[in-house]
């Protein structure tokens, strides 16, 4: 006779037989196809975590990056740009962004913008020939 315990018993074998199957498919492209997420930096309330997402398609032989905001309370999140040339992003206020962005000249931009309605609100300051790798904002 079929019991609640066996019942469960059986489900709990079943699922565990099918992660068993997927863990077996990963190989090393479906691992480094994965999204890479960095550790979110929350602005000074909590209210907002700005992050940034890579991936690599082997398909396509070509990196995808997003720098991404999380609304904390409904947990929902909105992309910012998905320029594969951006980095660095950071908190400058509890409403404000900056990153930097490589040109193609090898010039470096640093973007400023608010993370709310970013694309109409931003503002792109060019730096001639300097190289910046990082961005520090002190609290």
């Amino acid at each position: 006779m079929l019991t609640p315990s066996r019942l469960h018993l059986g489900i709990c074998a079943f699922f565990l037989l099918i992660m068993t199957i997927r863990a077996a498919k990963f190989t090393p492209e479906v691992l480094l196809e994965a999204p890479r997420r960095s550790p979110g930096a929350p602005n000074s309330d909590a209210s907002k975590i700005l992050y940034s997402v890579s991936t690599y398609s082997f398909a396509q032989h070509a990196k995808k990056s997003e720098i991404r905001i999380m609304d904390a309370e409904s947990q929902e999140t909105s992309l910012i740009t998905d320029d594969k040339s951006t980095s660095e992003p950071t908190w400058i206020d509890d409403d404000t962004i900056v990153y930097l962005k490589s040109e193609e000249d090898g010039t470096t931009s640093i973007v400023v913008g608010d993370s709310g309605n970013f694309e109409s609100r931003c503002v792109i300051m060019r730096l001639s020939s300097l190289g910046v790798a990082r961005i520090r904002v002190p609290y």
